[in-house]
């Protein structure tokens, strides 16, 4: 027997463009049921897509997506990293902007691969970012990387049982229940949380954990909540904290 594979680059430098008008990105999705194994790489250029979804691993558990970000410009309505796909973002510079929501393990599949975001370097701007959202997601933040967090705030473990966002009736099969399991590590860099909350394990059944090593944390017109509802854990051994209040 063989198994057969879709693999796939798409990799722009420059002063490339190219735009999309809407609909989704996929890198790492399936054809006919064979998973895909893609990667995207923007060394410079911009890549306009703000009315596109963009899905990093997003079809089946063996699916293999890669976004890296060099430099540039990247313009998306929505992020998803590891949806039921194997999903890593790696930015060492450049910008990448989202209108909605990020999210960093997103399917309900508490059996599949962790979703991965490391920066090293540029810029990440969402309205919204969820580590571990609904299975395992993992963020590291290290170097001169930069991440602002708009209105909708920011969670490390976001969903969990029941999922007020999904579910079943009757419930879902435990692998298809969301367990939102996130882990950030910061290094160095800065976190900004512009207006909304930073919980760490936000419901139950969620769970959050934050080693901050390094860098420094806005959090200047909200709550750091530890273990909203879910459990949560926030581990300090270095770095700077600003937060307008902070609880459970």
């Amino acid at each position: 027997s063989s198994t057969v594979e879709a693999w796939a680059l798409f990799k722009m430098s420059g002063s490339a463009l190219f735009t999309v008008s809407g609909g989704d990105i996929i890198v790492g999705g399936e054809g006919e049921g064979t998973p895909g194994k893609g990667t995207m790489r923007i060394e410079n250029g911009t890549f306009s897509a703000a009315p596109a979804r963009m899905w990093v691993g997003r079809n089946l558990p063996a699916s293999v997506g890669v976004l890296e970000m060099v430099d540039g410009i990247a313009d998306f309505l929505s992020l998803t990293v590891g949806d039921l796909g194997n999903g890593t973002v790696k930015q060492t510079g450049g910008t990448i902007r989202v209108g909605e929501w990020t999210e960093i393990g997103q399917a309900r599949n508490a059996d599949g691969p962790t979703a991965r975001y490391e920066m090293t370097g540029g810029t990440l701007e969402t309205s919204s970012l969820g580590v571990g959202s609904r299975r395992n997601g993992e963020m590291f933040i290290s170097g001169n990387a930069i991440v602002n967090v708009g209105g909708g705030g920011m969670s490390v473990g976001l969903f969990g049982t029941p999922d007020t966002n999904g579910g079943g009736d009757p419930p879902n099969p435990p692998t298809e229940i969301s367990h939102g399991n996130g882990t950030l590590t910061q290094d160095g860099g800065t976190l900004n949380v512009l207006s909304g909350e930073l919980r760490i394990g936000n419901q139950p059944g969620s769970k959050g954990v934050y080693n901050l090593n390094g860098g420094q944390v806005n959090v200047s017109n909200n709550w750091l909540k530890v273990g909203t509802e879910g459990n949560g854990v926030l581990n300090q051994v270095g770095g700077e904290v600003n937060a307008a209040g902070l609880g459970g």
